[in-house]
């Protein structure tokens, strides 16, 4: 089974939990690749923003998606990405969003909201889904149960 990782990330926070979600389905021996998403501008709406690479998701079993919450909403750039012709039809897919503000009601749970609306039109099962706050107390926890569940959840037959 293989899966991918694909992350929209700006201060590398978001990266960061991607690449610690990697490394827990590395240790498990899963085929998982990470996709950084670049743009040429990072403007805030959607229609400045032009893509350097588009990863290809067609070959992967399972996915995840990671994202920042900007200005109390899914970021621009994944927005932009998720609107893109994906192939998820019948792919299982998992979603985590980190956000500055402490309360998964200040964007993070409308930021997952979007990104499971977007997925589910494609055709994508949705599994597990995670918000991570980073200035909060509780960050490391909740990144430790972030990557704990999602990569249990990629693993599971």
């Amino acid at each position: 089974m293989k899966m991918g990782i694909v992350v929209h990330s700006q201060t590398g926070h978001t990266l960061l939990i991607a690449e610690k979600i990697r490394d827990a389905l590395k240790e498990k021996k899963a085929d998982v690749t990470l996709h950084h998403l670049s743009v040429e501008r990072d403007k805030k709406t959607p229609t400045d923003i032009v893509f350097d690479d588009l990863p290809d998701i067609s070959g992967y079993d399972t996915l995840v998606f990671g994202s920042s919450v900007e200005a109390f909403t899914l970021s621009p750039v994944m927005k932009k990405y998720l609107a893109i012709d994906l192939p998820m039809q019948n792919k299982r897919v998992h979603l985590f969003v980190t956000q500055h503000l402490p309360s998964p009601m200040l964007g993070g749970n409308r930021a997952i909201r979007r990104m499971k609306s977007d997925c589910n039109k494609k055709g994508a099962a949705i599994g597990e889904t995670a918000v991570i706050n980073w200035s909060g107390k509780a960050r490391d926890r909740q990144i430790a149960a972030c990557v704990q569940k999602l990569s249990n959840a990629c693993v599971e037959k």
